[in-house]
């Protein structure tokens, strides 16, 4: 069967939606990674405080200091990346929608078309079987 411009149109659409659906999925996963990351860099955080009433050198201080320092830029690094991913995946949910939306007009244009030809070719046939019974 000959393919119109619309349903290659279609298949187009269709694999773009679908090469976006796979990425958003890869964003998702990456995210709930960079999650899990996060909690637990808060969570070393929380384990590293200082008891209080505890002696402490200042060797240890200050090496405790550096890896809570550590520990932060870390924390902060996750967090900007978990935002940035969430930006990403709001992004590919509206390019999705967009592409349904796309996807639903294409379709509509489509049946439009079909219906059309379908009226011309009975208005032919009509015209052809007049054109029969006035010869006979």
């Amino acid at each position: 069967m000959k393919k119109n411009k619309y349903d290659r149109l279609f298949t187009f659409k269709k694999l773009k939606k679908n090469k976006l659906e796979i990425n958003l999925s890869t964003l998702n996963s990456e995210k709930k990674k960079i999650e899990d990351i996060n909690n637990n860099l808060k969570k070393i955080m929380q384990s590293s405080d200082f008891s209080e009433g505890e002696l402490i050198s200042s060797s240890s201080l200050k090496q405790a200091s550096n890896f809570r320092i550590n520990l932060q830029e870390k924390i902060d690094i996750s967090s900007n990346r978990k935002q940035h991913l969430k930006n990403e995946i709001k992004s590919y949910l509206l390019e999705i929608n967009k592409i349904k939306k796309q996807q639903e007009k294409i379709l509509k244009k489509r049946n439009t078309e079909l219906l059309i030809k379908e009226q011309n070719n009975e208005s032919k046939q009509q015209e052809d079987f007049r054109n029969k019974t006035k010869q006979n």
